[in-house]
């Protein structure tokens, strides 16, 4: 008996079991000190919640003008802190959230640059 059309099936029902969302934060601007130059510093959050576990894994990437800085895994609930660089910068960003209602939570990334705060991304 052939068993592939039993494990294309599997496969096809274990695929719909994952729910993918993936938030936009509005881009900002940021002025470095001693600099002319604005930076553009943006952000996504994608989400996956694993319907047959019931776990949330949450992954932050950040940009400054269209580099990615940060890219990293962040709690269920959205929280935690993440490191990275760009060019001769260190960069931070702090996320916390608030549950709003069971379906909506909201979510802030403040970003530091060389631990001045740049901007907070929200989600």
């Amino acid at each position: 008996m052939n068993k592939l059309p039993s494990f294309l099936l599997l496969t096809v029902l274990l695929a719909g079991c994952a729910i993918n969302a993936v938030d936009v934060s509005p881009r900002q601007s940021y002025r470095p000190p001693g600099s002319k130059e604005l930076w553009d510093i943006s952000g996504s959050l994608n989400s996956k919640y694993d319907q047959l576990t019931g776990v949330t894994q949450r992954y932050l990437s950040v940009y400054i003008n269209e580099t990615p800085v940060i890219n990293g895994g962040l709690s269920a609930m959205g929280t935690g802190e993440l490191i990275g660089r760009y060019n001769d910068h260190k960069v931070n960003s702090i996320c916390t959230s608030e549950v709003k209602t069971e379906t909506w939570m909201d979510m802030r990334c403040t970003i530091l640059i060389d631990n001045e705060r740049a901007a907070t991304l929200t989600f």
